[in-house]
């Protein structure tokens, strides 16, 4: 259960830094 969670985070993690141009924003 906790891989699923880790991977949800990851996807959404990469879909700001996409939208935001490369640049992680918490």
């Amino acid at each position: 259960m906790t891989t699923m969670i880790y991977h949800l985070l990851q996807r959404f993690v990469g879909f700001r830094k996409l939208e935001s141009g490369g640049n992680l924003c918490p």
